[in-house]
């Protein structure tokens, strides 16, 4: 861009080895040598900035990324091909452009015709600017998302809970621990289940008789402790929680609100609530027990997805393999040294391991994090390199009109009046991107949204503002090199060379 930008400037140059016998080939060939050239430099650049960065890129993306460019086969080959490619398609334009002067023109002074090149400069400018737009209008969504998805109700609590797993071993003394750790008052309630909430939940065989024909279907199953829904502060929308009377153990059942809908979709005006004392076969008929209660629905998994069907059931006999414990106050550190001391007395020598439940939901969350961060990243590199092909091009602008500038400032321009001059083509080409940006980006974030069961609305004030930051960006950028320009001495301008 700025090769054919820079043209006039090597016009002579062009003029005079074609004069004294230099064929267009040789400096076609000559154009393209420069900018291949240039890419071989920018490549071994590129190498120390992955050197510099790739620690980062490994800390945001969890990975163990590392540099082997000679390792691979496939690397070594693009690293010795790129640089010719890059630079033949960047530098074809140019050495094509530039090798085409005629000499007698040339160094006569003449000028050239530059609305097709102009036409190009400009487009690849419009280009950039898309790319870029499109970048920040992502990294806005992205964002936005990734923060509704954290603030939004999951429909229990999951701030202070240490999550803690057990098995075959652990869990004959889990009433025992459970009893123990109760005692204290940095405790605010323990409970056991058979999965942990974001993770894989079972899926069951169920049968239910209610007063139409047996219904035969597979649910998410989450087999707890009577505790469970108190902890985690799930809220009941009829009936009662479960007993804790042993007699009851393996008979009760708590549904979702969703798994009631789909047990009424036959007799969809019949109240839910009327639900409550039928009877639910757990893998068909032959283990009847009794609905106690209907849970308002809750998301136990990622909000990527919808809430399921689900049931509740208390059968501790069946041996739970995750334990809850929510702590009072904001600090864990004592509640935890209180957690390890029980541990290390009911189970010595056996090593304890705990999870924060936040930590746990904030991993469901981690691949997204990182979509934000790196578009937004190559949003950012984006609008630099957009910044410097404008700075470029606005300078060789103010370079190509520097006796218009002087002329103007005689005859009593402002330096405000000469910055919005130069500025103007190229924040109408900005403008321009943006309004190709906009549908492309829209389509781009409507499909990524529909990864979300839960998502926040396209909103169009998103775009406006993405469109302000890039005018507003482009706007600086050209202003600072037009307002130098502005202030330029007419003297020196208008001075005959």
């Amino acid at each position: 861009n700025l090769s054919t930008a820079r043209s006039a400037e090597r016009a002579r140059e062009v003029g005079i080895r074609k004069s004294i016998g230099a064929k267009r080939m040789q400096l076609g060939l000559q154009f393209i040598g420069e900018s291949i050239l240039v890419c071989s430099i920018a490549l071994l650049i590129a190498a120390g900035l992955v050197l510099i960065f790739l620690p980062g890129v490994n800390a945001i993306s969890h990975r163990d990324l590392r540099l082997s460019l000679f390792g691979i086969p496939w690397i070594v080959g693009a690293c010795l091909i790129g640089p010719f490619l890059v630079g033949l398609v960047s530098g074809f334009y140019p050495a094509l452009f530039l090798s085409s002067f005629r000499p007698a023109r040339v160094l006569k002074g003449s000028t050239f015709a530059s609305g097709s090149k102009s036409r190009i400069r400009n487009l690849l400018v419009v280009g950039q600017f898309t790319v870029a737009v499109v970048l920040i209008i992502g990294t806005l969504f992205a964002l936005k998302q990734i923060r509704f998805m954290e603030k939004r109700d999951p429909g229990f609590v999951r701030d202070g809970v240490i999550t803690i797993p057990l098995d075959g071993i652990t869990y004959p003394k889990y009433k025992t621990f459970k009893q123990v750790l109760s005692s204290s008052p940095l405790i605010r309630g323990i409970t056991a289940s058979q999965d942990q909430l974001g993770s894989h939940l079972d899926q069951s065989g169920m049968a239910f008789q209610g007063t139409g024909p047996r219904q035969d279907f597979s649910t998410t199953r989450l087999i707890v402790d009577p505790d469970y829904l108190k902890v985690y502060q799930i809220r009941l929308a009829y009936g009662s929680d479960f007993s804790r009377d042993p007699a009851e153990n393996g008979k009760q059942y708590i549904i979702n609100e969703t798994l009631a809908h789909e047990l009424l979709k036959d007799h969809p005006r019949d109240p839910i609530s009327g639900l409550v004392g039928e009877r639910l076969g757990f893998g068909g008929m032959d283990t009847l027990g009794t609905i106690v209660g209907i849970a308002k629905d809750f998301n136990f998994n990622s909000l990527q997805y919808k809430i399921e069907t689900m049931f509740l059931f208390n059968q501790q006999d069946w041996g739970l393999n995750t334990i809850s414990v929510r702590y009072r106050g904001d600090d864990p550190a004592p509640a935890l040294a209180w957690i390890k001391s029980t541990w290390k007395n009911i189970y010595p020598g056996y090593p304890l391991e705990y999870q924060f439940l936040d930590d746990h939901f904030a991993e469901l969350y981690r691949s997204d994090d990182e979509v934000s961060i790196v578009v937004g990243i190559l949003a950012g590199l984006a609008i630099l390199i957009s910044c410097l092909g404008l700075f470029g091009l606005a300078s060789h602008a103010a370079e190509r009109r520097v006796k218009e500038i002087g002329i103007r400032k005689v005859l009593g321009a402002s330096v405000r009046g000469v910055a919005a001059m130069l500025s103007r083509d190229f924040l109408e080409l900005v403008l321009i991107s943006n309004l190709i940006a906009w549908p492309a980006a829209w389509l781009i974030v409507h499909k990524w949204l529909q990864n979300f069961a839960y998502r926040i609305p396209v909103s169009w004030w998103v775009f406006v503002l993405a469109g302000l930051c890039s005018i507003g960006i482009a706007w600086v950028t050209i202003y600072f090199k037009s307002v130098r320009s502005g202030m330029a001495n007419p003297v020196d301008s208008l001075r005959t060379e």
